[in-house]
């Protein structure tokens, strides 16, 4: 009866959840994989496009993160987080000024079965100041992902809010801070 149970729950999971094995925030550019490509299966680099309803409907809640704070603290905050998972860390590009995305591409594996999963995570600055975070996590192989990704995509995020919630005041701007004035001497007393 143990024996059965996980392939049964598994199998439960399977016929609830829609048969996918990549997922991601952004389904009209979903973030790429450069490095990772080459440790991907041929024909699975890019996001099918006939993923993107079977998404909708069965993680309707998988959405980019908007950060109020400098594209390249939200990107220090995510790497942290990544770090922090210890997930193996293939490529760390920081963003360059308003004209380039920081990319982080890492490779998590599965509990049980230690499967490996490749993620990207994008964050991209706005006009306004502000961040936006997009994630993709893509299992190598198999046709269904039991919900991994999703979970996975879900999880990155409330923690990277949450990180980016401890940031203290004198990171969150993108100026780099001023340095004191120096004290004025002080004057002898008149006599």
């Amino acid at each position: 009866m143990v024996l059965l149970s996980y392939p049964a729950y598994l199998g439960l999971r399977a016929y609830k959840l829609p048969e996918i094995n990549d997922v991601t925030t952004d389904f009209s550019n979903p973030p790429r994989f450069d490095v990772l490509s080459r440790l991907r299966p041929p024909g699975k680099v890019d996001y099918p496009a006939r993923f993107a309803e079977l998404q909708r409907k069965g993680y309707p809640d998988v959405a980019p993160l908007q950060v109020e704070l400098p594209i390249r603290t939200v990107y220090d905050v995510a790497l942290k987080v990544i770090n922090k998972r210890k997930w193996l860390v293939v490529d760390a590009r920081p963003p360059a000024g308003a004209r380039r995305d920081g990319v982080i591409e890492a490779v998590a594996r599965t509990t049980i079965m230690g499967f490996r999963d490749d993620v990207v995570v994008r964050v991209t600055g706005l006009r306004d100041g502000t961040s936006r975070v997009d994630v993709r996590s893509a299992s190598r192989y198999g046709f269904h992902d039991f919900g991994a990704n999703a979970r996975r995509v879900s999880s990155l995020l409330a923690d990277i809010d949450d990180e980016a919630g401890n940031v203290p005041d004198s990171a969150r701007s993108d100026e780099p801070p001023q340095p004191k004035a120096a004290p004025k001497p002080r004057q002898a007393p008149k006599r």
